[in-house]
């Protein structure tokens, strides 16, 4: 949902404030045109971002390597550079 991410740079992060069935076919479209940013989707394209933290008010799930972790009002996400190979 990012298309110009690259393991070059930072942190690529696409967020979305508020998921409801009605929305997920939206926002499932947006893997193949660039973000709304005015439909409650916000994308840091192009941004360097070396860390990243989410918070909420209420609780929201969280996955790590598609492991569900606790739900979390807070998530700090940090970038490893150069933790991972990979090799095309």
């Amino acid at each position: 949902m990012t298309p110009e991410a690259s393991f070059d740079t930072g942190l690529d992060v696409l967020s979305v404030r508020k998921l409801n069935r009605r929305s997920v076919p939206r926002i499932a479209w947006q893997v193949f045109a660039p973000p709304d940013t005015s439909r409650g989707v916000t994308s840091t394209t192009g941004m360097t971002l070396p860390e990243c933290l989410v918070t909420s008010e209420t609780p929201f799930p969280v996955q790590v390597d598609g492991d569900v972790m606790r739900e979390r009002t807070h998530a700090e996400i940090t970038l490893a550079r150069d933790a991972l190979w990979v090799v095309a």
